[in-house]
């Protein structure tokens, strides 16, 4: 059996999985995970005989779209703009304003200001700053794969985001590329274009980007 390193299971990422056990039962890459949220959104929904499954509390705004199917916890904030697709859970206490599809919010995270969020994994108590997006599908249409150190991982998913363990926050207009595995803790300066790849735990993560002066000439 292949040995797999600790910072590729979910246990590296989340601290309390007993709550999400139906999604990452048998999962032994945290990757994994991400095709199991259309089947437990099909058990539930179907269970319910209902496409759209909303908690006590939450609140939707007008101007919000939701398609589902989707399973939306209690005491959410649903916000103007935002546009919940289809495979999506979003537990308690969670706020989202932005687009979202086939995606796991797990609870009192925050995507409040326009995000892109698809074929991902937010954890606990995250933030993502203005117009993060979470990049889901590759240019070159084809698996997406992540390299960590001289070996390549191949996730086996034509589509996947990102992964965000637990308290991690983004500044204004991050962008991750497919396949970005971000470990607890860590914090991601704003205009920052971070992955594919693996970012351990508890670290800030800077961007500066260079700026050239091709040309200079006079203005009439």
């Amino acid at each position: 059996m292949e040995q797999i390193p600790e910072f590729l299971k979910p246990e590296y990422y989340f601290s309390n999985l007993d709550k999400y056990k139906e999604i990452f039962e048998g999962v032994n890459f945290v990757w994994e995970a991400i095709p199991k949220i259309s089947e437990f959104v099909r058990k539930k929904t179907e269970e319910a005989g209902e496409k759209i499954i909303i908690g006590e509390g939450t609140k939707i705004s007008d101007g919000a779209v939701i398609e589902g199917p989707c399973l939306i916890g209690r005491n959410c904030q649903i916000r103007p703009g935002a546009y919940i697709r289809e495979n999506v859970v979003i537990y308690d206490g969670c706020i989202i304003r932005g687009e979202i599809k086939n995606s796991l919010m797990m609870e009192n995270s925050a995507a409040a200001h326009w995000p892109y969020i698809g074929d991902s994994i937010i954890g606990e108590n995250a933030n993502l700053g203005a117009r993060t997006t979470l990049s889901n599908l590759k240019v070159n249409p084809s698996n997406v794969k992540i390299k960590i150190g001289d070996i390549i991982h191949d996730t086996k998913l034509s589509k996947f985001g990102a992964v965000l363990g637990d308290r991690v926050s983004t500044g204004c207009h991050c962008e991750t590329n497919p396949g970005t595995l971000i470990g607890p803790g860590v914090m991601i300066y704003p205009s920052a274009t971070i992955g594919p790849g693996f970012f351990k735990k508890n670290h800030i993560i800077k961007y500066k980007p260079g700026i050239e002066v091709v040309e200079i000439v006079e203005r009439k």
